[in-house]
């Protein structure tokens, strides 16, 4: 669901989005296709959405 919201970010959005949650799945072993990788999408695509421009809120 998130991921059609993600293809609606600028391409700046979409690299922060990518970054911090791959990031973030690599920091704490987790694969980005599980249900807690997508979960870790769901709300860096959210707070993008909504303004947030800070890597480090993200993280």
């Amino acid at each position: 669901m998130y991921l059609q919201y993600l293809l609606t970010l600028d391409d700046d959005g979409i690299d922060l989005v990518t970054n911090v949650v791959r990031d973030w799945c690599k920091a704490h072993h987790v694969p980005l296709e599980s249900e807690l990788g997508r979960e870790a999408l769901r709300f860096a695509v959210s707070h993008v959405i909504a303004g947030e421009t800070s890597s480090a809120a993200l993280t």
